[in-house]
């Protein structure tokens, strides 16, 4: 199998935000049903080929054109771009090394965004709370803290700049899950094939891309101005950010580029623990979150973490330089020591007022007895099948971030 690319050339400049891909893929065997796009472990693009009927089902191989554009918007200034395809999601069929100019926000903001970026069952629940108690942090308090409006937003502002965006269908309620069966986009005026350098691409890019800029900026800062005077600890004092939950997908690189004076914290847990509260979570509301409707086991389900726990320790590869680290472990010990950093970080005032958290909703949430008790929790309640695989497959991730691995499992 081999790839040719007739479009970008080497050395090239482009005059855009995206990155027009055109090019001949070659196979054996059946067709492959899909070129896949990766920014490091992030997909970005899912392009689905097509086959002339005459050739579909055939065995002795054959080639395909393909034809599109991707988003370049949140990638860093020094990128790459590997190509691949479904059989084989881990060879890489193609390497593309970029250089871009990372754009910068035009429309001036008050509010900056602060990224609460964790995995579930890792405490961001209870941070949530704790942070937003600041009178200078606006957050939409109501249980479970989850309702995010700005990456809302963003992805309304990606999806309209962007050529042909295939990305997951994301709705208010759950849209950071990554289902590639069901696509947005792509946006109307780059459906494909378009000519490149057209005026119409010209023209929108210089015309409609400030306007959508601008009203991304404004929808996320009007939704949170509203929001601010509405909850207690919100007086007086001129707030300085949104915070939200954020999942460790590509969403946090876009905010990254459009909001520079942005700040982003990082929460942990041992994912041993993790998981094992994650079950706890699903027995208790009879329910399978987290993703466990897609496993066949419980083994298959810790498997399939592996996903996400690498997600989340290349981005915190990718961006600790300008980040906060928190462990779930240190938030549980000592609080208020834990708090003083994060406001350190954020150029606050500390405080020393905080919710009381014994709601009945949050006693819902909790699956121990305390927080303390939490700690160390998977020793007692992981079969030993489940805690050697753990051990097994979450060791790099757990290294890391400081945790110990269990050599008696390994």
């Amino acid at each position: 199998m081999g790839i040719e690319f007739d479009m970008p050339k080497a050395g090239e400049r482009m005059g855009s935000h995206h990155l027009l891909l055109v090019g001949e893929l070659r196979y054996t065997g059946r067709a492959p049903a899909k070129l896949l796009v990766y920014f490091d472990f992030f997909l970005m693009h899912v392009y689905e080929i097509h086959v002339p009927p005459s050739e579909r089902g055939a065995e002795e191989g054959g080639r395909c054109t393909f034809r599109m554009g991707i988003s370049t918007l949140g990638l860093p200034e020094n990128a790459r771009l590997d190509v691949r395809v479904d059989e084989a999601p881990s060879a890489t069929l193609a390497t593309i090394d970029m250089r871009r100019t990372r754009k910068t926000q035009r429309t001036h903001s008050k509010l900056q965004p602060c990224l609460l970026t964790g995995l579930g069952r890792s405490g961001t629940t209870k941070l949530m709370q704790l942070i937003s108690a600041h009178p200078q942090i606006r957050a939409n308090r109501e249980y479970p803290l989850e309702t995010r409006m700005a990456q809302y937003f963003m992805q309304r502002y990606y999806v309209s700049v962007s050529p042909a965006v295939h990305q997951p269908d994301y709705n208010i309620d759950n849209f950071f899950n990554r289902n590639w069966e069901s696509m947005c986009g792509p946006c109307p005026y780059y459906h494909n094939p378009y000519s490149e350098g057209a005026f119409t691409e010209s023209w929108y890019e210089s015309n409609i891309v400030p306007v959508a800029e601008k009203e991304l900026v404004e929808s996320i800062e009007g939704y949170y101005q509203a929001l601010g005077p509405e909850f207690k600890f919100r007086k007086s004092k001129r707030a300085h950010y949104f915070l939200e939950k954020y999942h460790p997908n590509f969403m946090p690189f876009l905010f990254g580029e459009f909001y520079p004076q942005g700040k982003e914290v990082f929460l942990v847990r041992d994912f041993r623990d993790m998981f094992a509260s994650m079950l706890g979570f699903n027995e208790k509301r009879n329910s399978q979150d987290f993703g466990r409707k897609d496993s066949s086991s419980e083994l298959d389900f810790l498997m399939r973490l592996r996903k996400s726990i690498t997600q989340l320790s290349t981005s915190w590869t990718l961006r600790k330089r300008d980040a906060l680290l928190v462990k779930y472990e240190e938030l549980c010990r000592n609080e208020s020591e834990v708090l003083s950093g994060i406001f350190d970080y954020l150029e606050l005032p500390e405080i020393s007022v905080f919710p009381a958290t014994a709601d009945e909703d949050l006693l819902a949430h909790q699956t121990s007895e305390s927080s303390e008790a939490s700690i160390g929790k998977w020793k007692q309640v992981l079969p030993k099948e489940l805690a050697e695989a753990c051990n097994r497959e979450y060791a790099e991730a757990l290294e890391l971030f400081g945790y110990e691995v269990s050599r008696d499992f390994m």
